[in-house]
């Protein structure tokens, strides 16, 4: 039998929860809707349909709009934080390249000044890029 804890095959906890209730798509929306009805929403999400719960639970749609994670994880009975993780984000002290590769430290320290706008604004200047170009498609002029 499966479990909530079972992770093999799943993207996503949403997904998983859903199958360790062994309720198919149709049914887990038919029951989020019903939920939503009961809690004041009215007919709110409707226009809920499978194509839609497919990309929560693939992950393609990593967070939902208001209400929604919070009426999944009255539904499932897990904490929203839990079925809809915020993006993991690096640390500031993990490193990417180790410390004695310098050229690859050189490139993180690049990349690192290339993200402030005046920085960049020069280098695109030296490579022959207009300033306007900066924030999107580069032109190269020659």
């Amino acid at each position: 039998m499966l479990t909530a804890d079972d992770s093999v095959g799943f993207p996503t906890r949403l997904q998983r929860e859903r199958y360790a209730r062994r309720w198919t798509q149709q049914e887990a929306i038919d029951r989020l809707k019903r939920l939503a009805h009961e809690q004041g929403y009215g007919q709110r999400f409707d226009g809920l349909d499978i194509r839609t719960l497919s990309r929560y639970e693939t992950g393609r749609i990593r967070r939902p709009r208001a209400p929604l994670p919070e009426l999944f994880a009255a539904m499932y009975g897990v904490p929203a934080v839990v079925l809809f993780p915020a993006p993991r984000q690096l640390s500031p002290t993990r490193r990417l390249v180790p410390a004695d590769d310098v050229a690859a430290e050189t490139v993180v320290q690049v990349l690192e000044a290339l993200a402030h706008p005046a920085v960049r604004a020069q280098i695109l200047a030296l490579l022959g890029a207009d300033a306007a170009d900066s924030a999107g498609v580069v032109s190269w002029s020659r």
